[in-house]
């Protein structure tokens, strides 16, 4: 089983309404969502992600005033496996870093520590913009749905 961190305030945003928060993504209170390591949809949206993650790395260069960059990594081993939030992003030698956005299960990580993840192992990537408009968050699109808050 994968955990994937389905935001309150990240709901709030990919519906474009008002947002929690001076970003309004994630919160480290935010609630955890349960998938199957083999959901297809789930497994889809991560590939999108992955396919276009370039995009993501052409704009991390040319952040403008307002942006909030953040990638979507795994934490754990094996079957217990979460995919959590990462902010204050950036990209060399082909890895992500960043700081973890959110609180772990995994009691070896804490929100605010600070982590690395090659590009291709990453789970999403969201650019939020300062008109509360989105790009990328493929798999919050995914928990959305199965939550019935997106059709």
């Amino acid at each position: 089983m994968n955990r994937f961190l389905l935001s309150r305030s990240c709901v709030s945003m990919l519906l474009l309404v008002s947002f929690v928060g001076l970003t309004g993504c994630p919160s480290s209170h935010d609630p955890v969502v349960g998938i199957n390591a083999d959901d297809p949809e789930m497994k889809a949206a991560m590939q999108n992600a992955r396919e276009s993650v370039q995009q993501f790395i052409d704009r991390l260069d040319k952040k403008s005033p307002g942006e909030e960059y953040l990638i979507k990594m795994p934490l754990g081993e094996g079957d217990d496996v979460e995919h959590i939030w990462v902010r204050s992003v950036t990209f060399k030698d082909g890895k992500f870093s960043g700081i973890l956005a959110n609180d772990p299960f995994n009691a070896n990580y804490s929100v605010g520590d600070a982590v690395s993840v090659p590009v291709e192992e990453i789970s999403d990537w969201v650019i939020f913009k300062p008109d509360r408009s989105y790009q990328g968050g493929f798999t919050q699109k995914v928990l959305l749905k199965k939550a019935g808050r997106l059709q």
